[in-house]
């Protein structure tokens, strides 16, 4: 039996026989004895187990609410008692040793992360800056390309031009020379044919004077073509180039945004790590701290009183919701099934029976 100091134990004899606490009476739905009462408690037991659920759900939000504020208290506790450089308590010295540790790859961590941020801030502005370039080196290029296209478009045709005139002027040669040759043939047959070989001379006179004149436009559109293919071809070039440097800026560009995706998923995958072991050194030290907490509150210095007086009125709180739970549940579990599936049956039975006797009236009546 325990005794006036809780840390002793006391033999029986030192206490009476009726000494002792009560039991505590099992929380219940009301019954009532009888065919009235079983009808009556499947109402109470429907009605009575519904409001005991909704409460107790609500009870038990607040008991963690009440529990996350009493964790609070705790570590104010526990980090109020390591700052105070006036107490003394047994645990003090492992708590500020493990938190001087905890502290120590917590700043560690700091500095990691701030180097990752730098980093990232880095990789990101150098991604900017090789973006704008890159827009601004594409727009030079399709301006380029632009201008060469304007300067490149009236010369071909040009070309065009020239070239129609040249496969025109090969035609009417080609023609004119196989009018000659055919004039030529006829010379052979002139007596066969009666014909007049003067008027042959004539005619051959007049076809080679046809060829003269239209042999003196070749080179003039030879000359035409030869002034005209040098300059589309520089502008070719130049728009081959151009061309070719957009390729090869865009395959950079690629290339770039590749390695800035890559840089920055390696940064983010080293800063998710450094984040997860700073958590881990917080939650290690919000641990120690509330153990410490703990161990005061249990202790309870005097030096402390105002500091405990938040937690006290928690745990009374605490406990007064932890009796209403414990009841509520036996309420919940003291359902009396038996008793509920008789005032059913009789509930059924009525009801019946008013059904029974309405279509036997509607029956008659009819």
């Amino acid at each position: 039996t325990l005794g006036p100091d809780a840390t002793s134990i006391d033999p029986p004899h030192l206490y009476p026989a009726g000494a002792g606490g009560k039991l505590r009476t099992q929380a219940a739905l009301r019954r009532k004895r009888g065919i009235g009462g079983d009808v009556k408690y499947v109402a109470t037991a429907v009605l009575g187990v519904r409001r005991a659920r909704r409460e107790l759900g609500e009870l038990e939000l607040q008991q963690a609410t009440r529990q996350k504020s009493r964790a609070r208290h705790l570590l104010t506790l526990g980090r109020a008692a390591v700052g105070s450089e006036g107490y003394d308590h047994p645990a003090l010295n492992k708590a500020r040793e493990m938190l001087a540790i905890v502290e120590d790859e917590r700043s560690q961590h700091t500095a990691t992360v701030t180097a990752a941020d730098s980093e990232l801030m880095r990789v990101r502005t150098d991604r900017a800056e090789k973006a704008k370039a890159y827009a601004e080196a594409i727009t030079n290029i399709d301006t380029e390309l632009a201008e060469v296209t304007k300067k490149i478009e009236p010369l071909e045709k040009e070309v065009v031009s020239a070239s129609r005139k040249a496969a025109e002027l090969h035609d009417s040669l080609r023609r004119i020379d196989a009018q000659i040759a055919q004039t030529e043939a006829s010379k052979v047959n002139v007596k066969s044919q009666k014909l007049d070989p003067a008027s042959i001379q004539a005619e051959l006179a007049t076809l080679k004077a046809d060829r003269l004149a239209v042999t003196r436009d070749e080179p003039r559109i030879a000359a035409e073509l030869d002034a005209l293919n040098p300059r589309i071809a520089a502008l070719d070039a130049r728009r081959s180039d151009a061309r070719k440097r957009r390729i090869e800026i865009d395959d950079e560009e690629k290339k770039d945004q590749g390695r800035a995706q890559e840089l920055l998923a390696a940064i983010g995958a080293k800063r998710k790590v450094v984040d997860r072991a700073a958590a881990d050194a917080e939650q290690m030290r919000d641990k120690v701290l509330l153990e410490l907490g703990e161990r005061i509150y249990v202790d309870r210095p005097t030096s402390m009183q105002f500091e405990l007086a938040p937690v006290d009125a928690i745990d009374v709180e605490l406990g007064v919701t932890d009796r209403r739970l414990m009841e509520l549940k036996e309420i919940i579990g003291s359902v009396d099934k038996l008793k509920l599936a008789r005032g059913i049956a009789v509930i059924v039975l009525a009801l019946s029976a008013v059904g029974a006797f309405v279509w036997w009236l509607i029956y008659m009546l009819a």
